[in-house]
């Protein structure tokens, strides 16, 4: 008897830990997390690459309509360390959205800048997307909380007009210069 007792005392012992490792589980992967949408480590590099294919800069030789072409995902592909999808969220109607920190070039040197989007997805490909807001540069650190209220406000409206003359949140859109996002291109560009 004593020995069940004290193999059922060891038992208590570890299952006080349980509702501890199930908070932990739980927010590993959280509402926002990419890892509760797309399963697989592959898949989620598969669909970062398909994104940074539409944010970053493009190959010298490709245009804006060429560099979706095979022949550049490998150009792509290897920038794939320097890009991290922060938030991301599934909403009902199938749209996915995204707060993505990339790298940038300023006088300053290399540093970041945050991303925030929409996109819709068929068989795991991108067949609609959009930038909503591209931060200010900066040390990550620095450009962090200013991020997560964007990505609040957009996943809120669906927007970020609210921040619009913030300019020390936004780099993009901006009324003052007429930028907004082209989505025939997928580039910001001067409004004609």
């Amino acid at each position: 008897m004593a020995f069940f007792h004290l193999k059922l005392s060891v038992k208590m012992k570890y299952l006080r830990f349980f509702p501890l490792a199930l908070f932990a589980a739980a927010c590993t992967h959280s509402q926002h997390s990419i890892e509760r949408y797309i399963k697989t480590a592959q898949e989620r590099d598969s669909l970062l690459v398909d994104i940074i294919t539409y944010v970053y800069v493009k190959p010298a030789s490709a245009t804006a309509t060429t560099r979706f072409e095979e022949q550049y995902r490998q150009h792509y592909a290897g920038e794939l360390p320097n890009f991290k999808i922060e938030k991301y969220y599934s909403d009902s109607d199938g749209t996915q959205w995204f707060l993505l920190l990339r790298p940038a070039r300023t006088s300053q040197g290399r540093v970041n800048r945050y991303v925030g989007g929409k996109m819709k997805l068929a068989d795991g490909h991108i067949v609609e997307f959009r930038e909503v807001f591209v931060t200010v540069a900066g040390k990550e650190e620095e450009i962090n909380e200013k991020a997560l209220e964007l990505w609040k406000e957009m996943l809120r409206y669906g927007n970020v007009d609210r921040y619009i003359d913030h300019r020390h949140y936004l780099e993009w859109p901006d009324p003052n210069t007429h930028f907004y996002y082209n989505t025939a291109t997928h580039e910001w560009a001067y409004m004609p």
